[in-house]
C-alpha cells in the first residue's frame, strides 16, 4: 500500500539485514511530510529484535503453564488440611 497522505502515520514490524550479516526484527514509525514541491518521508526505526525474543520465550513459557494447569485439574491432591495433618503425624 501506497501513502498518498502527508500525516498519515505509518507503523511497521519487520526483518531487515544488520550490517554484521545476522536478520533482525526493527519497527518503523514514519510520515509523509510536504516540503515545498517535496514529499519526505521521515521515520524512525528500532530494534526490536530482543522484544521478539522475548515474545516467543513468553508464550512458550505459557503453553507450558497452560499444561501443567490442565494436568492439575485433572489429578487428585489431597486437601492442605489433610496433608498438614499427614505430615504431623510423621513427625509426631
Amino acid at each position: 500500500e501506497v501513502m498518498t497522505t502527508t500525516g498519515a502515520v505509518l507503523n511497521l514490524e519487520f526483518k531487515i539485514k544488520h550490517k554484521a550479516g545476522d536478520y533482525i526484527y526493527v519497527f518503523t514509525k514514519g510520515t509523509l511530510v510536504k516540503e515545498g514541491d517535496q514529499i519526505k518521508f521521515i521515520a524512525v526505526i528500532r530494534d526490536i529484535d530482543d522484544e521478539k525474543e522475548a515474545e516467543k520465550i513468553r508464550a512458550k513459557l505459557q503453553k507450558e503453564v497452560d499444561k501443567a494447569a490442565e494436568f492439575a485439574k485433572k489429578s487428585e491432591f489431597p486437601e492442605p488440611e489433610d496433608a498438614l495433618n499427614d505430615v504431623y503425624a510423621e513427625v509426631s
